[in-house]
């Protein structure tokens, strides 16, 4: 590109009267003038936006600067002197910064009196840039962002101001701001404000040795931290009152959260902390109805030291509960699961030592979906008892979703409260011996089970309703087995020798997975009897040797896949010259 003088590119833009955003970018070979330094028409297309502040009507002007990272020429002081001569007008809404390789910023960049109507600043990948920032005087600054600024130490004002507390509320630094997002900042280690500050939202991001923060945050509503210092967070955290959202992640060296952060924060709706592997506990007491009410999301995940979770039964209003890998968590308080009212999602993942019982309450009349996942330890999925029998079967009307997956300590379950399920995972639960309830899952569309206790020699399949377990005999019943239900995989252990005989009712089948029946020879001729099925996969039945016969596999006309996979003896009979090839 050849070198091009900003004066004249200037002079024509100030006779654009309806300018309302300007955007300069310095590339490679991309010089101010031929002088370095004549700005002379910079006065002029000031005075054009101070004709368009003159002909009023609702609109923002916008300035964008923009430093390309192959940008090489002149120096730090070149590039301050450059960005100095482009001091806007007063007129100014919104101001973007990037890229610039000076060590410290203009002066009119912080002062008030030369940007009155400046709403919006954002600065990022300014990496010369080791001064302190504070920009404490623009009145009307409503948002501030700094980004990717890896030699900054401090932002704000002098410890000293921040510790006088004689300032006046008039000389309170930022008192129109509400939204300050810090990120990418490796090296920021203080950050000083005069007074009492208003931020609503405040996000802070790759700032791990940050220290030193504000101690008060009267009117902050969403609080994010992210890879932020052990230290710092609690700074932050220790006086909050009026907080709605709060995520806490990946604050490698967060030990404790202080006490009273949910309890003092009645308003607060979503609270999410993870990826914190030092965080031991909450220091909170017990929650009460009265200033607890309003959450409605929790998620505590992969906090590998965390060995207790507080007393929540307070929390009468919370719609989702997710605890995800905390490894060292094994009790829960009493009464813990049974008093969320409200609950729509339950999601418990990874807690390899919790232990007890997780036990619903009746009243959560919205559940959706309950996911037990990967809890080796944990005893029983169990229902607060009911005052009868009828009532147990409409008590989660609303619950489509039910997992329960490697939870080896837990020896039966009963369905009879999930008479709406739609999808049913129980599997890797090597302790389950009874399984109660599933006759009455009618609206059942997918289904996944087994392997389950080695002691078993018959799949549990139905145990209660009007079936039997595969031992004994089939009652007569007037309603159809799992009518609604469209996928099936069912997954083996040594013992079994059979596929549970009850499957040859389930006509509707569209899709059927035998997996992990290593002691099976042969598939029953019964399966001609699902005559809807489409896809057919049978894997890893080392034994298995023969399918059902001709007759019975063309009677499934609607099969479009089979699909066999490590079974080295059926696959010999299918090769091409093997008997079944033209099954």
């Amino acid at each position: 590109m050849r070198k091009a003088s900003l004066a004249k590119r200037v002079n024509v833009l100030s006779k654009k009267s309806m300018l309302r955003k300007l955007k300069l970018h310095w590339y490679r070979h991309f010089s101010i003038g031929d002088d370095g330094g004549d700005f002379r028409a910079k006065s002029k297309i000031r005075d054009r936006h101070s004709s368009i502040g003159d002909e009023g009507g609702d609109f923002r002007v916008k300035l964008e600067l923009y430093w390309d990272r192959d940008y090489s020429i002149g120096d730090e002081c070149y590039d301050l002197q450059v960005l100095e001569e482009l001091q806007p007008h007063p007129n100014l809404h919104e101001l973007s910064i990037e890229g610039f390789r000076g060590a410290r910023f203009p002066r009119w960049m912080s002062n008030g009196s030369l940007l009155p109507n400046l709403k919006s600043m954002m600065i990022s990948n300014c990496s010369n840039c080791d001064h302190n920032l504070s920009f404490g005087e623009l009145a009307c600054l409503e948002r501030l962002g700094i980004m990717n600024m890896s030699n900054v130490k401090s932002i704000g004002g002098s410890k000293d101001k921040q510790m006088d507390t004689t300032t006046t509320p008039q000389s309170s630094s930022y008192s129109c701001l509400k939204v300050l997002e810090l990120g990418r900042m490796p090296n920021l280690e203080e950050w000083f404000e005069g007074n009492e500050v208003c931020y609503e939202e405040l996000s802070i991001t790759s700032c791990p040795n940050l220290r030193m923060t504000p101690h008060s945050f009267p009117s902050l509503k969403s609080l994010k931290l992210e890879d932020v210092g052990g230290t710092g967070v609690v700074s932050i955290t220790s006086s909050l009152t009026s907080l709605t959202s709060l995520s806490i992640t990946r604050c490698e060296d967060l030990e404790f959260l202080p006490e009273g952060l949910l309890r003092n924060n009645d308003q607060l709706i979503i609270f999410n902390v993870e990826k914190c592997p030092k965080l031991q506990a909450f220091k909170e007491e017990g929650l009460m109805v009265s200033n607890s009410s309003s959450l409605r999301e929790l998620q505590i995940g992969m906090c590998d030291a965390l060995k207790s979770i507080p007393d929540l039964r307070g929390l009468t209003s919370l719609q989702k509960l997710e605890i995800r890998s905390c490894g060292e968590l094994e009790m829960i308080p009493k009464g813990f699961w049974s008093s969320f009212i409200a609950l729509e999602s339950l999601n418990v993942f990874g807690c390899k030592r919790l232990k007890g019982t997780i036990e619903l309450s009746p009243s959560s009349k919205h559940l959706r979906e309950v996911r037990i996942v990967y809890c080796a330890n944990l005893e029983r999925f169990d229902i607060c008892s009911s005052s009868s029998t009828q009532q147990q079967l409409v008590l989660f009307s609303c619950c489509h979703t039910l997992e329960i997956y490697n939870c080896n300590a837990i020896s039966s379950i009963d369905l009879r409260s999930f008479a709406s399920l739609r999808e049913l995972n129980i599997t890797e639960c090597s302790g389950l011996h009874a399984l109660q309830g599933l006759p009455f899952l009618t609206a059942l569309e997918e289904l996944e089970l087994g392997p389950f206790s080695e002691d078993l020699d018959f799949f549990p399949l139905l145990l209660g309703g009007n079936y039997d377990d595969d031992n004994g005999d089939e009652v007569a019943s007037n309603t159809p087995l799992l009518p609604s239900l469209r996928k099936l995989e069912s997954r083996g252990w040594p013992a079994l020798q059979a596929l549970p005989h009850h499957l040859q009712h389930l006509t509707m089948l569209k899709s059927l997975i035998i997996q992990d029946f290593t002691s099976l020879t042969e598939l029953p001729e019964w399966m001609g009897n699902l005559t809807s099925l489409e896809e057919l996969q049978i894997i890893w039945c080392a034994n298995l040797t023969h399918l059902p016969s001709k007759e019975q596999m063309q009677r499934l006309t609607f099969l479009k896949r089979l699909w066999i996979f490590n079974c080295s003896r059926l696959m010999a009979r299918c090769r091409r010259d093997g008997p079944d090839l033209n099954i």
